[in-house]
């Protein structure tokens, strides 16, 4: 089993000491307002960024970058600790063996599809259908946005959300 590797980034803590992405207004954690927050950016362990929830309940925690597929094992990633191999059952096939990538950059969630036959897609809410995402360009997931891996559909949940713009 690989050694787990603790992703860090850059962020500013609230006057409780939570670290926090430095675009919010407000402590994720404790709700503080973050206008008195030092403005000296420094280098903490990113906590996670959220989670995705399969239809049939499962929660993978997004605590590190999320390899979707039918053989993620084998991902050399994956071997050296830097990502979490989801496998899916796929007895029908609609999964590449690298389907997708759920990755964490600093504070933000991106989906990127890896030229996955069957394709990943996300629920364009405005429209009221699902985008297919072109591959390999980074797809940025907000909470509460829903997608498609083949057949699988999972929603990303957050409690951290984006600063307003």
């Amino acid at each position: 089993m690989p050694a787990v590797r603790t992703a860090t980034t850059t962020g500013l803590f609230c006057s409780r000491q939570h670290f926090n992405d430095p675009r919010a207004r407000f402590c994720a954690y404790c709700g503080v307002s973050m206008a008195q927050a030092s403005l000296l950016l420094v280098e903490g362990p990113r906590p996670s960024l959220g989670v995705l929830v399969f239809t049939d309940g499962t929660a993978v925690p997004l605590d590190r970058t999320v390899l979707v597929g039918r053989d993620t094992p084998n991902d050399a990633r994956v071997r050296r600790g830097e990502a979490v191999g989801l496998t899916l059952g796929d007895r029908a096939g609609h999964l590449s063996r690298l389907h997708a990538e759920v990755r964490l950059e600093g504070w933000e969630v991106q989906l990127v599809d890896h030229a996955s036959t069957n394709g990943t897609f996300v629920y364009d809410e405005r429209h009221r259908t699902w985008h297919r995402l072109a591959p390999n360009h980074p797809y940025l997931l907000t909470p509460g946005a829903s997608l498609a891996f083949g057949r699988y559909t999972a929603m990303f949940a957050s409690p951290l959300r984006p600063a307003a713009a």
